[in-house]
């Protein structure tokens, strides 16, 4: 990465509720940022305007991080070598995305439900009139 630069890699989400992980080492020059944006958000970042990352690492040799992704779409890894602009950076980067296995969401059938709080209800009678007559009785 020549200096006073920075790069962006697109990062192609396919799943809603995606993991990313990223490391990264510079193997010579410059420490350098790692900032993962929206794809609006690197846009905002081209045109030099303030930005809401969903990641944005200090200025380092090395790191590794993971960012929760929460939406499925296009969205942006930026490295950036501009705080040390003397120097380019030869960098090394890993890049992984995971899904949860089964996000499937299951609800109980309406009888199961009734059955509940009805149990619920019949239990919380049964304690008022227990300390109902443990009371009287004192």
């Amino acid at each position: 990465m020549p200096a006073s630069h920075w790069t962006a890699i697109e990062l192609k989400v396919p799943h809603n509720s995606t993991t990313v992980r990223v490391s990264f080492n510079v193997e010579n020059g410059s420490r350098i940022q790692a900032i993962v944006l929206g794809r609006e958000e690197a846009e905002r970042f081209k045109k030099g305007r303030s930005i809401r990352p969903l990641l944005m690492s200090g200025f380092e040799k090395s790191d590794e991080f993971r960012v929760f992704v929460p939406d499925a779409g296009d969205y942006v890894l930026v490295l950036d070598n501009r705080i040390e602009a003397r120097f380019p950076a030869e960098v090394s980067l890993r890049v992984e995305l995971s899904v949860p296995k089964n996000t499937e969401v299951r609800t109980i059938s309406p009888e199961r439900k009734r059955a509940t709080v009805a149990l619920s209800l019949l239990f919380f009678g049964a304690v008022i009139v227990f300390s109902a007559v443990k009371f009287l009785r004192s």
